[in-house]
């Protein structure tokens, strides 16, 4: 990344203890990786949204990566203010967020990382872990998460087909195979479904445009990757 780094710090501190030590924490991890650091502090819920549209139009051409950091009270899919900061009252959904830097609202983030932190409650369970059953002698056993190293990968975003050739099968599944063969022995798991996810975003599926016969229409899609893993995965030993 040779260009420009710009990060946002969205970050409600009412009823969060502790708010300044995670800004300053950020403030330092982030100039140190060179990013040009914008905050908005305690924004109202009705400014939450608009500090984010600030942002996102002032994002200059060169900028080759953008981080958005959200720290807030909030429920799954939403995010309160610092005027509703109870979870029954979070109204702002992360929704609206992610379209507001889509590759349509947000022409200069096109083909560019744009990394989403949230630090925000997503419900009120609590997970009391299970017992792994190893123990070190005289010491309680040690506690795992309830999931934990898991990786998943859908074929499509939420709502979309999954395109298949009646001959070859999925090319989800067609590509997976070229580049496991080819990189298996150089990269991790998570790094070959990402080289799997640039190749399948080249591919320009026809599909028959039934309003006019013997015409189609391109349509693109896009691999989902979710993420639990505590270790990189290598499915053969990495050549030196």
């Amino acid at each position: 990344m040779s260009g420009l780094r710009k990060a946002l710090v969205l970050c409600i501190k009412e009823g969060r203890p502790g708010a300044e030590n995670e800004l300053k924490i950020l403030k330092t991890c982030l100039e140190e990786l060179n990013f040009q650091v914008s905050e908005s502090i305690d924004p109202l819920r009705k400014d939450i949204l608009a500090s984010l549209e600030k942002y996102r139009d002032e994002m200059d051409p060169r900028v080759c990566c953008s981080f958005v950091f959200i720290l807030a009270h909030g429920k799954e899919g939403k995010i309160c203010g610092s005027d509703n900061a109870t979870v029954d009252n979070a109204d702002v959904d992360l929704e609206d967020v992610f379209k507001m830097f889509n590759n349509k609202e947000c022409p200069h983030l096109q083909y560019k990382p744009k990394v989403f932190v949230f630090q925000v409650c997503r419900g009120g369970k609590k997970d009391s872990g299970v017992h792994s059953g190893y123990r070190s002698m005289g010491s309680e056993p040690e506690l795992l998460p309830t999931i934990s190293d898991t990786f998943t990968v859908y074929p499509s975003q939420p709502g979309f087909v999954a395109y298949r050739n009646t001959t070859f099968g999925s090319y989800m599944i067609q590509e997976m195979g070229k580049v496991f063969k080819n990189l298996a022995d150089k990269k991790h798991l998570y790094d070959l479904f990402v080289k799997v996810n640039q190749e399948m975003v080249k591919i320009n599926f026809k599909v028959e445009d039934k309003t006019k016969k013997f015409e189609y229409n391109r349509k693109k899609t896009c691999l989902v990757m979710e993420s639990t893993l505590t270790k990189l995965v290598y499915l053969k030993v990495p050549k030196p």
